[in-house]
């Protein structure tokens, strides 16, 4: 029964190597493998989620379910090692649930443990010094919890007798005893090993876009996904108008012409973005491995398949077609085609006994069950649940301080900041430690916040009293939630109102309000909720962005669909930025996947954002411009001509742009669900496409005039960089001009060889030096100058260096001495041999001896040879871990703001990211390198120059 290996769990590793440091020191006091395993419904509204949830359990079909409202938790875990899908009069009912969901608790492992110390000493009688006294310790130790835990009170009367508590035999309780009694018969039957008892508890996702800004929320890569997929609904036909509760009727959205495939699509990538890119973290089962978090797709309403065509022949259809998407790696290699409507009868469905038979399969290759939990977190996590089962939503964050140290010995704040974090980012509770309000609040209902979340997001259906209906009224049509309606709304809540400040701090936490001034004195406060604004634009917007000089910016997403939640986010992080300073007084004109912003330097100065399905457009517009219309029709048409901009517009467009991609890779940090978010920016060329029209499709539907946006013909910043003075288009065949001077796209984009910040947005100017790749690859900044010549290796020492037979040690000893390079030399280099260092460290790295490079760094100070990665990569493309461990050692705490400035962040820049992110550093790095080109080599000279070599020698 014993454990041959553990897995630390992943968000442990991304707290940091303090964290590692603390669940490794808790596992040592004593340790169970918890099996759990939620599983997620999602899909298109009205597509048989709940319906195949309940067939799932064994619960008869009702044909009148309920749409889902938010998300729905499951009341408890359920043993899925066991068969589930029972027929008829054994279907599981709620006590049977509840008993599975015992099983996963703390008494249960604790017994366990019991075992495991129990085998191990029947397996070692014979041998004292095998006996597994650690282990006996915890047993005592987390029994006395136990016993503390029940009766409320401390372990001993001070600390001294508490410690004294800890070293002695404790008497085990009943309840556990009885658990101990129960598993050695299981032992005797050989049913108790390491695939035993995996608990699964059910999460089903409503289907209806306005929920989606709460989805990502409760998202989590240790999760089975169902995607479930209507077949009565065409694959391609247009999906049906997506509808919204108004406050006397619903209120079709006929603006979205997704189809059904579109939706499956919308669904897959949104599991994508938090896949884990570790391929050794990939499910090897199968014919090929699969990405984690693994999706299983779910065909329904197979009693009645579209146009009455043969179901499994439509299923396999809909998996043809995601099966060729880039996320294809995370969908299980077959499909299951259900039948609903006979949950709970005799004839139950094959197919749902298939699909949980391959469920479990998948489940148990999933990295967490390979993870130890240490059996005092367990303690304190059933403590925290007897809170909840007793009506507590939340706690203080004294009293989970006192829980922790009082009844589960949980004394070390080291530890304890672990535990809450790694609960946290679980989402088994939640609660912030970076603002003084919200680090005092625990939350440990998950369910509770959704609810309190879904009630700000969607509208109540009157009839109404009083102002309630002016209160609606602005939230529907504006959205702008008044406090007034949130005390009206939380109120059957039982929310307390000295709770409200924390609550909506949470909400602006995860992007979902944020204040919203008043030029009304009697109005109190209000907020805006993105998400809830419903209404769309006027019809001339296309003309609006037209008129602009300034062609349109474009970020567009690889996945193909601009994520769910992010353009709401976006509007919101855009209106918070410097609005003293850059945004008017006036507050912007916001619609529906559109937002219009209006500079305070100058009144004619916009900028709008405008949402499509793959891409965000970014315009700055100047009204009023004093220009000839027959001389502006000419300049638009004469495409290879270099414009002249206003200097105002082309420094607002240069912040803009900046400021935007400083949002991007901070929101990448920020949300976990953006993590994998890709992207590229630039530009739509102008010489095949107008309007957001294509003049010609000639790859995918061979028709002039196309509106679908993969038709566009997207130039990306890159490209633009690499013309020297045109680009040139060959897809119209129609097009009497077929080249565009890349300087029409100046104003977003800085030269190679300088950043322009201007000062009426509060930048400053600096010129960065950038050298050539051919440069880069030859040299390093510390050793070469451009204009310095290398090091000459003797001959001699080359041969050695190639020398493939040789042991590396004898390779640097040899090497040492036909460069006279004695212990002194190399223990206190001066910058000469500094340089030869280097570049005999770089000829190791192209004779494929890394063993050499690292033998180097053995008897050199620590950032002396260079990276062990190649000089000239680009930093973006630093493997995910790596990247991740280097700047998780600069983030613990003021050493990426050093690092940060000396990459060319602005102090409001280094700020902005500073209290936002967990991993700032991270977000630097990758956005510098979204500004200029930035090679490992320049990095790892830059983190030397912050004197901090140890860092440096990560890379």
């Amino acid at each position: 029964m014993f454990l041959a290996y553990t897995v630390v769990p992943e968000e442990i590793n991304l707290r940091g190597p303090l964290a590692v440091e603390a669940y490794n020191k808790a596992l040592n006091e004593g340790k169970a493998r918890v099996k759990r395993l939620p599983i997620m419904v999602i899909g298109q509204d009205r597509s048989g989620k709940t319906s195949l949830k309940n067939s799932m359990m064994g619960k008869p079909f009702n044909p009148d379910e309920d749409s889902t409202v938010g998300i729905d938790v499951g009341p408890s875990h359920f043993n899925v090692s066991t068969d589930i899908c029972m027929q008829g009069e054994n279907t599981v009912n709620n006590q049977a649930q509840n008993d599975f969901g015992e099983a996963l608790s703390f008494e249960h492992h604790i017994a366990r443990l019991v075992i495991e110390v129990l085998t191990h000493y029947t397996n070692n009688q014979n041998s004292k010094d095998d006996l597994p006294s650690n282990e006996a310790k915890t047993v005592s130790s987390s029994v006395a919890s136990k016993n503390a835990m029940e009766s409320g009170q401390e372990s001993g009367a001070d600390s001294a007798a508490r410690q004294e508590e800890k070293n002695c035999v404790v008497e085990i309780p009943d309840e556990v005893a009885e658990r101990v009694k129960n598993l050695l018969q299981e032992v005797e039957k050989e049913r108790v090993g390491d695939d035993a008892e995996m608990y699964s508890i059910v999460w089903d996702f409503a289907g209806q876009p306005v929920y989606y800004a709460t989805h990502p929320l409760f998202l989590t890569q240790r999760a089975v996904y169902l995607l479930v997929f209507d077949l009565s609904r065409g694959l391609h036909a247009r999906a049906d108008p997506t509808v919204k509760q108004g406050m006397y009727s619903m209120i079709l959205d006929n603006h979205d012409f997704k189809s059904n495939l579109d939706y499956l699509d919308f669904w897959m990538t949104w599991v994508a973005s938090i896949a884990n890119q570790d391929e050794n973290q990939q499910i090897r089962l199968g014919q090929s491995p699969m990405n984690v978090p693994p999706v299983f797709l779910v065909c329904t309403h197979a009693d009645k398949p579209c146009g009455g065509a043969d179901p499994f022949v439509l299923a396999r259809e809909v998996f043809g077609s995601l099966e060729t998407k880039p996320y294809k790696n995370q969908l299980y290699e077959d499909v299951f085609v259900v039948d609903n409507t006979k949950s709970g009868s005799k004839s139950e469905c094959s197919e749902v006994k298939r699909l949980w038979q391959n469920v479990v399969a998948v489940a148990k290759e999933l990295p967490q069950m390979k993870e130890d939990y240490p059996i005092k977190w367990l303690s304190f996590e059933k403590a925290l649940q007897t809170k909840v089962k007793d009506g507590k939503k939340w706690i203080s964050l004294e009293d989970t301080k006192h829980i922790a140290s009082k009844v589960c010995n949980i004394e070390d704040d080291r530890e304890f900041t672990t535990l809450l974090n790694f609960l946290h980012d679980q989402r088994i509770l939640v609660h912030f430690d970076n603002s003084p309000l919200l680090n005092n609040v625990v939350i440990l209902d998950p369910q509770w916040l959704v609810d309190l979340f879904t009630s700000v997001i969607t509208v109540k259906p009157g009839p109404y009293e009083g102002k309630e209906t002016e209160l609606w009224s602005k939230l529907q049509t504006e959205g702008i939630i008044d406090y007034k309606l949130l005390e009206l709304v939380w109120y059957p809540l039982s929310i307390p109102k000295e709770m409200f400040p924390s609550l909506l701090e949470i909400m602006e936490k995860f992007s979902l309000l944020c204040p919203w001034p008043s030029s009304d004195a009697s109005c109190g406060k209000q907020y805006l909720v993105p998400s809830m604004l419903m209404s769309h634009p006027p019809g001339d917007i296309i003309k609006l962005v037209a008129s602009a000089q300034i062609p349109s910016f474009y970020i567009r997403f690889e996945s193909g669909q601009v994520p769910a939640g992010f353009f709401p986010r976006l509007v919101l992080q855009f209106f918070q930025w410097d609005q003293d300073e850059f945004w008017r007084a006036e507050n912007p004109q916001l619609y529906a996947n559109f937002a219009r912003f209006y500079t305070s330097a100058d009144d004619d100065c916009s900028v709008i954002l405008r949402c499509h399905s793959s891409c965000i457009e970014v315009v700055v517009h100047r009204g009023n411009v004093n220009t000839n219309l027959t001389e502006c029709l000419q300049s638009k048409l004469n495409l290879s001509a270099v414009p002249n901009y206003d200097g105002f517009e082309e420094a607002c467009a240069r912040a803009v742009r900046r400021q935007l991609v400083l949002m991007l890779e901070c929101m990448r940090e920020e949300f976990f669900w953006f993590k994998n978010m890709k992207y590229k920016i630039g530009v739509i060329c102008p010489v095949c496409c107008q309007e957001s029209k294509a003049n010609y499709c000639c790859k995918h539907h061979k028709q002039w005039w196309c509106e679908q946006e993969e038709c566009l013909h997207f130039i990306s910043e890159s490209d633009l960089r690499k013309a020297k003075d045109f680009i040139r288009c060959l897809r119209c065949p129609t097009a009497e001009i077929n080249k565009v001077h890349v300087k029409r796209f100046a104003p977003w984009f800085e030269t190679s060889d300088e950043q322009v910040k201007d000062s009426n947005f509060c930048y400053r100017r600096k010129s960065l030096a950038r050298v050539s790749l051919q440069v880069i690859c030859k040299t390093s900044l510390p050793f070469a100058g451009i204009d310095e010549k290398l090091p000459v290796l003797p001959s001699k020492a080359i041969e050695t260096l190639m020398s493939q037979p040789c042991d590396s040690r004898e390779v640097v000893l040899q090497l040492k001495d036909c460069l006279k390079l004695d212990e002194v030399v190399l223990e206190h280099p001066d910058s000469e041999t500094k340089r030869l260092i280097r570049c005999l460290a770089n000829k190791a790295k192209q004779s494929n001896r890394p063993d050499v490079l690292r033998e180097l760094r053995e008897i050199t100070p620590a950032g002396t040879t260079g990276p062990l990665l190649p000089e000239c990569l680009d930093v973006m493309n630093i493997p995910t871990s790596q990247i991740e461990r280097l700047t998780l050692h600069l983030s613990g705490g003021q050493e990426w703001k050093k690092l940060a400035e000396k990459l060319g962040l602005a102090p409001h820049e280094i700020r902005f990211l500073d209290n936002r992110v967990m991993n700032p550093c991270e977000a630097a790095i990758a956005f510098i390198a979204r500004q200029r080109y930035i090679t490992v080599g320049e990095l790892y000279d830059t983190i030397s120059e912050c004197e901090l070599p140890l860092v440096a020698d990560i890379l």
